[in-house]
Formats: C-alpha cells, sequence, structure tokens
C-alpha cells in the first residue's frame, strides 16, 4: 500500500509500511521506493555527512534547489519538514542506507591511507637501514692522517698512508645515529603513549591518570578496591601526567 501526497507539480507515492532491503548496496533505489523519492535521497540527503545530516537540512536544499520559497528559522533552517517528507525517511529507512553509505566510504579512505602510510615506512626503513651502513663506514674511517706500512706481493716494503676525510667528523656520525634511530622508533611505532604504557607495564608497574584511575591492562583492572587505593594513595599528581607506581609485594599482601 502506499499514501500518496499531491504537491503542485507531481504525485509522490510513499510505501506505507518501513520496507526491507531488497537490494544491495542498500543506498540504492529499492523495489518499493519510488523514482521521486529515491531521488530526493540520492540527491539532497545521502551526500550529508555525519553530523550534519539532518532531514531539515535535506528538505531545505531540496528547496532551494527546486525554487521554493521555505519559511525559515533565523538559524536558516525551514521551520516545518512535511509530512511526507518524514514518512519517506522513516519508512525508506533514510538515515540506515546513509550510515552503511558513508561507514563504506571512510573505510576506504582509511584502507587507502593506510597503504599510503604502509609505502612511506618502507621506503623510509630502507632509507634508515642504509644510511645506519653509511654510519658505521663513517666510524671506522680515522679521524687523522694514518700511515701503515706494509709488504707488497713480491716483498718489497710499501708505506700507505690514510687521509681522513675532511667532510665530517665523528661528532657528524654521532648525530646522524641520533637522527635516524628517532626516525627508525616513529616508523616502528616505539614513540606511541601505548607502547611507553606497555612498557612500564611489563615491568610490574602500574600507570595511573591524573584522574586516580588506573590505566590497565587485564591483570590490573582486575585488582580488588583495598590495592586499587593503595596503588592511588602512593602516586604523586602533576597535570596531564600519568604517573607509574610500582605494585611492590607488601601491597599485594595488604
Amino acid at each position: 500500500m502506499v499514501v500518496t501526497n499531491r504537491g503542485r507539480k507531481r504525485t509522490y507515492s510513499i510505501h506505507e509500511e518501513v520496507i526491507e532491503f531488497t537490494k544491495y548496496p542498500i543506498w540504492e533505489q529499492q523495489e518499493l521506493e519510488t523514482p521521486d523519492w529515491f531521488e530526493r535521497f540520492q540527491i539532497f540527503y545521502l551526500p550529508i555527512p555525519s553530523g550534519y545530516r539532518t532531514l531539515n537540512r535535506a528538505y531545505g536544499n531540496c528547496g532551494e534547489a527546486s525554487g521554493e520559497q521555505i519559511e525559515k528559522t533565523k538559524f536558516k533552517r525551514a521551520k516545518t519538514v512535511p509530512d511526507d517528507w518524514q514518512l519517506a525517511h522513516k519508512n525508506y529507512r533514510w538515515e540506515e542506507r546513509a550510515k552503511a553509505y558513508w561507514l563504506l566510504k571512510i573505510q576506504e579512505q582509511q584502507a587507502y591511507t593506510d597503504s599510503i602510510l604502509r609505502e612511506i615506512r618502507e621506503k623510509t626503513l630502507k632509507i634508515t637501514l642504509k644510511n645506519l651502513e653509511k654510519i658505521e663506514q663513517m666510524t671506522n674511517y680515522p679521524i687523522s692522517r694514518r700511515r701503515i706500512d706494509s709488504v707488497d706481493e713480491s716483498g718489497r716494503p710499501i708505506a700507505i698512508t690514510i687521509e681522513p676525510n675532511g667532510n665530517w667528523n665523528h661528532r657528524d656520525a654521532v648525530t646522524m645515529a641520533k637522527t635516524l634511530t628517532d626516525t627508525f622508533e616513529k616508523v616502528l611505532g616505539f614513540d606511541t603513549i601505548e607502547y611507553a604504557i606497555n612498557i612500564v607495564q611489563k615491568h610490574g608497574l602500574a600507570v595511573i591518570d591524573p584522574d586516580g584511575k588506573l590505566i590497565g591492562h587485564s591483570g590490573i583492572e582486575k585488582l580488588d578496591d583495598g590495592l586499587t587505593s593503595i596503588i592511588r594513595d602512593s602516586a604523586e599528581f602533576d597535570d596531564d601526567v600519568m604517573i607509574p607506581t610500582r605494585i611492590s609485594d607488601d601491597d599485594e599482601s595488604e
């Protein structure tokens, strides 16, 4: 059964009950969805991202596109949304379909971002390892002129003089190594707060946030209230600083 709303120019039919999806992806036109209402959904509702997407906004955009004069509030929104729009929104499951559409868009964008980051990490690692080999060569090079006395294949004595590289010194090698180490840690994710917390907890420490709450792993989260109080009371808090506190054997016995 359909509900008919007669407008000034066209007749729009709306299915009376909430539809079941018959086509996938679900943001495509469904069997019981009329072309007019699908057009409204596809053009004026679906493209609006989450956080901005409202039926009021879609109705207002549709009115502006058709040149209709729609009474608006001081926030430039339509004062009322017609009943047929509300019924179409409900029975054609506009919001559910729009959420599915935008979830796929986000997943595709995330997949693309991950592929780019993976490529950057691989290239950065390759460059880092290559430069680490260069640093090793730099540190093995003499820092001053060196004379090496040797003999050739016929047994005659020869003298070889190795001149130091005048373009760099060992301090440059150390600075370069520090920079590459920082880059290496960033690429592998060793500089994240999650990694730091994990290292602290592996050494038997509880990490407490500024509100006195345990940032836990499974073992800490299961502590009883008494032990939790001991840990919290033993920590000194500073604004926005997480204080690691060791769980001692004496605390556990209490």
